[in-house]
């Protein structure tokens, strides 16, 4: 399980999707052809998560840093199980709940969203259901205030089991550590942020504990790869400067 938080299971980049798939995706999503549509390529049920599982035989053993979000919904997944309640329903209960996140949730309630890719297409936005076990890697909703909120619950930690989170587990790349589930800055393990993106949209939460400050960046506008990551850190960086005023 650590493995899979830390993103160095063996598990590829590419997974559900085969090499052909996660190619065209991509070279969609960076430049803008329009195909990606209003359609979620990222489909899993039980018998694929099985068939993917047995086809991608891994030694036990720590492997280099590679972002999987099969690794992550193999998590999600567990979770549902050792909860009873699948992971749908656990995690609803746990963000409305457990951290008071009003307007964070599986899935989309507003189907009127729209999002655009760099040629201005409009992409709509993905849809999400209990039965794709790949939404742990990608179908929360949230708002800039739900964000801003839950790194102020980070910030000072008012789940104890959050500082566990916030440790370093793992190596990640060259400027990252790899906590559970959040990249800590090496220089600084006391900064850390996540991002990510589902078809044209995408979000980022930086945090630093020690400034106690914190930026969000969300946008429905397909930017250039990771530069909804460049904003939110000059954004954070910013504010880290105005602390020190």
């Amino acid at each position: 399980m650590l493995r899979l938080a830390t993103h160095s299971s063996g598990y590829s980049a590419s997974l559900p999707l085969n090499k052909r798939e996660y190619s065209s995706l991509f070279l969609d999503l960076i430049l803008g052809t329009g195909k990606l549509n209003k359609n979620n390529p990222l489909n899993m049920n039980f018998n694929k998560m099985k068939m993917l599982i047995e086809k991608n035989k891994l030694k036990e053993m720590d492997y280099s840093w590679k972002y999987s979000n099969f690794g992550i919904s193999l998590i999600g997944y567990g979770l549902g199980n050792v909860s009873g309640r699948g992971y749908w329903d656990t995690m609803n209960d746990f963000l409305y709940n457990e951290l008071g996140l009003s307007d964070t949730y599986l899935g989309t309630s507003n189907n009127n969203l729209h999002g655009y890719d760099r040629k201005n297409n409009d992409c709509g936005n993905w849809k999400w259901n209990k039965e794709n076990l790949i939404s742990p890697a990608g179908a929360i909703s949230s708002t800039a205030e739900d964000l801003l909120k839950y790194a102020k619950i980070n910030i000072y930690e008012d789940k104890p089991y959050l500082s566990l989170c916030h440790k370093k587990h793992g190596n990640g790349t060259k400027k990252y550590d790899m906590g559970l589930g959040w990249w800590l800055l090496k220089k600084n393990n006391n900064v850390m942020l996540h991002g990510g993106g589902t078809g044209c949209f995408s979000s980022f939460l930086g945090i630093d504990k020690e400034k106690k400050v914190a930026s969000v960046v969300l946008a429905n506008y397909r930017l250039g790869r990771n530069d909804d990551e460049r904003i939110g850190i000059a954004l954070l960086e910013s504010l880290q400067k105005s602390k020190d005023l």
